[in-house]
This record gives C-alpha cells, structure tokens and sequence, in this order.
C-alpha cells in the first residue's frame, strides 16, 4: 500500500479530520542547524561598571553558590556589587557591543606564568586566575586573589 499525504485522508473518510499542526508532519525535513539557532547565554550582573568576570567552569550553572559567595566576599570589600558587574560563561564569545573596563577571567586553561598579574590589553585592565574551587581550597592562591584584586580596583 503506498503511504498517503495527509491531506488526501478526506477520500478514505466520510468524517470531518482535523490535524494538529504539533503532530503533523509534512513529509519534508529540513537538517537543523545549529549554529543559526541563538544558544541560550548564561549572564549574571547588571554591568554597571564594564566589569566582566568570565568563569570556565563548565557546570549547568554560571557560578556555583560556593564560589559566588568567595567573589562576592572580596568585590565587595573593594566596593563592586552585582550591579556593576557581569558574570557571563567564558566558553561563549562576548558580545561587540558589550562595555568592557575590567576583566576577570576564571579558567584552568591559562598559562601559568601569567596568573594573577594584571594586564593591559587593548584598553581593558585584565585579570587571569585559577578556577575559584581551586582558590577557594588554597590559602596561597586566595592571597594571591586578593593581592590581584586590589590591584585591578586600586
């Protein structure tokens, strides 16, 4: 038996035949493509300031509980809130448009040497450290965070 298009239904049935446009298919499939679908970017923070702290942490979340609460601790004593900042994930590229003073990248990727050094590049002030879970459980590197922030909001 050859398969019938679903609008051709009406010569086999007397009966009205409603189709649900979620359960139609039209027999034509087009390949999806990712890359025109917009992926859904992860922000936190109003970016007030130009203050873009980027997280490679590769979780569901932007920033676990834990680590934001350590970031929090050390920003705001040196005057930073939310408000002024935006925590975006660092595997998605940044938007053109976005206003960019400060950055703060967090990732395991970086090169060691340049850690926790402030830099200029191309007029933005930047930071590179280590994960924060890994900061968090290191006395060594939580001074050297704090010795690094203070330096960039000085």
């Amino acid at each position: 038996m050859n398969k019938l298009n679903p609008e051709d239904l009406h010569l086999l049935l007397d009966e009205p035949i409603y189709v649900l446009h979620e359960h139609f298919d039209s027999g034509v499939h087009e390949p999806e493509n990712e890359a025109t679908e917009p992926s859904q970017v992860l922000v936190k923070g109003e970016n007030k300031k130009g203050i873009i702290i980027l997280n490679e942490d590769n979780t569901t979340d932007l920033i676990a509980p834990d680590d934001e609460i350590f970031l929090f601790k050390g920003l705001n004593a040196l005057g930073i809130t939310l408000a002024d900042i935006v925590i975006l994930d660092a595997t998605q590229p940044l938007a053109k448009s976005m206003q960019i003073n400060k950055q703060i990248k967090f990732s395991a990727s970086s090169k060691t040497e340049q850690l926790y050094d402030v830099k200029i590049v191309n007029g933005i002030q930047e930071l590179e450290c280590h994960p924060l879970k890994e900061i968090i459980s290191n006395k060594e590197l939580k001074v050297k965070f704090w010795l690094s922030l203070k330096s960039l909001f000085a």
